[in-house]
């Protein structure tokens, strides 16, 4: 086993640097410690970067970034029970932009490699993406799982016209190696394309539309032919469906998601101007047995997210929301026929923040400092039985960063600091959950949302050239959750790697 996957390992690290150095520029001067530090000034009003064609006006110049890193996370009593208590993970990751006059390619390559300890009321894969409507077995325990990530794109300009396309593919699989074995391979690919004009000048329009195809294939197995175990499709709220679920030796199931995202985009030509951007999405998540040949539940998204924000010189403030409803319907049958489609879920979300950013340039050090204040509401509604959740915060958040240049090295440094208020919450669950989910999936889920929290992280990056435009760098991502009286989930990223 571990010979085939340090083949596999091997070949994709191959693969990806090869990629990599084909688009890069070598007679390129940018330090990857600068673009480093440049992504928080680039994002605090970065919806336009969604545009594959707006890419061509972001402020940077070629670089590569090649490094291999360890990632460790452990939560204590406060966390997500399907997602588990500790995820370790090997990581490679390969980036490059390479620009010219006209145009501009970038792409990347990601492999991760690790295992979720402790995971429970989960038997299947990406589970923030197709919850509530859950795979669940009785057994739990550890996931071990591989990630593969290929993206790329260009943007091209021709005279006031820019076009531009990019696409990405990830492939996933992860599994468990004792009975119940769950074993999910998932394919993801996402394909969008972009166009913008300068008009007069003085502002940069777009429009962009993105289509995502998503398939997951859930089996699980039992390698002893005696061994018999619940298989529970979940609905939310600790309910499950009846007429699935059921004491099985093996389960075959697969979840497709498809969607749509279409933006508009204004952006400034120079340094000082307003900023707005919008977009539109939907997405139809669809579960089905394999066996049976019917479908379970299907979910239907939509999320309208907007961002308006006046750049400075200076800095820039942003005033951005997003509002997000989802419908879950299910499929009835009786015996073989299906009867009726009931909507049976409810769920809704509002998000807004007001940020302000002030930089500051010079030869040696520049710094930012941004501040944020945010409010969030998140709510669900099962219909019969009724069930439902209410949670209601606000936040404030300041983050720093600071570049610190020196002859022959560079050294960035980020801190993140963010405490989120609870000022309402409100969960009602039903005595129709399965037997123990209550207590040990779902009040805890909501003890943790519901939670007042100070998230921390602190992230130090130090560049040093060893010839010519070949750098060398180490990075260091602290993060933690921090609550009253309960032990905090900390996390650690340690990375090395070649930048050119």
């Amino acid at each position: 086993m571990i010979h085939i996957l340090l083949k596999k390992i091997i070949r994709f690290v191959t693969i990806a640097v090869a990629f990599i150095i084909m688009s890069h520029n070598i007679n390129a001067q940018y330090n990857g410690a600068e673009h480093y530090f440049d992504t928080d000034i680039n994002n605090h009003i970065g919806m336009q970067w969604n545009n594959v064609s707006m890419i061509y006006f972001q402020p940077t110049v070629s670089f590569t970034d090649v490094s291999v890193g360890y990632k460790t996370f452990e939560s204590g009593k406060y966390h997500i029970v399907q997602t588990g208590d500790l995820d370790n993970q090997f990581r490679f990751n390969a980036t490059s932009h390479f620009r010219n006059k006209k145009s501009i390619y970038f792409g990347n390559a990601i492999y991760n490699n690790g295992t979720q300890h402790n995971v429970n009321w989960n038997s299947v894969n990406d589970y923030q993406k197709v919850a509530p409507y859950i795979v669940a077995d009785t057994i739990g325990g550890n996931f071990n799982y591989e990630l593969y990530t290929f993206g790329g794109g260009f943007a091209r300009k021709y005279g006031k016209i820019t076009f531009g396309l990019k696409g990405k593919y990830t492939a996933k699989i992860n599994y468990r190696t004792i009975d119940p074995r769950p074993k999910n391979t998932v394919s993801d690919l996402t394909l969008s394309a972009g166009v913008s004009s300068t008009i007069k000048h003085k502002y940069i329009v777009g429009l962009y539309i993105d289509y995502n195809n998503y398939d997951q294939d859930n089996k699980i197995s039992n390698y002893r032919e005696d061994n018999k175990n619940s298989v529970i499709y979940m609905r939310g709220f600790g309910l499950s469906e009846l007429y699935f679920t059921g004491t099985e030796s093996n389960s075959s199931n697969r979840y497709r998601i498809k969607g749509l995202n279409a933006g508009i985009n204004l952006l400034p030509v120079k340094d000082k101007g307003v900023v707005f951007n919008a977009s539109f999405s939907s997405n139809n998540l669809n579960l089905e047995n394999n066996y049976a040949y019917r479908t379970f539940a299907e979910l239907r998204t939509t999320i309208f997210r907007s961002e308006l924000g006046y750049k400075m010189p200076k800095g820039s403030v942003r005033l951005s929301s997003e509002y997000k409803t989802g419908t879950g319907k299910e499929f009835i049958y009786l015996g073989v026929d299906l009867i009726s489609k009931q909507d049976m879920l409810d769920k809704s979300s509002l998000l807004a923040d007001l940020s302000y950013q002030y930089i500051k340039r010079g030869s040696k050090l520049d710094y930012h400092i941004t501040t944020t204040v945010a409010y969030s509401n998140e709510s669900a509604e099962f219909k019969d039985p009724v069930a439902e959740s209410n949670i209601t915060s606000i936040s404030g958040e300041i983050q720093s960063g600071v570049i610190r240049r020196f002859k022959k090295s560079a050294l960035v440094t980020k801190l993140k600091l963010r405490y989120k208020s609870v000022t309402d919450s409100d969960l009602t669950t039903t005595n129709q959950a399965v037997k123990t989910a209550n207590s040990t999936m779902v009040i805890p889920n909501f003890n943790y949302l519901s939670a007042d929290m100070l998230v921390s992280s602190l992230s130090i990056r130090y560049d040093y050239n060893i010839k010519n435009n070949i750098n060398l760098f180490v990075k260091a991502d602290l993060y933690a959750e921090s609550f009253k009286s309960i032990r905090s989930n900390r996390g650690l990223i340690f990375t090395i790697g070649c930048s050119l």
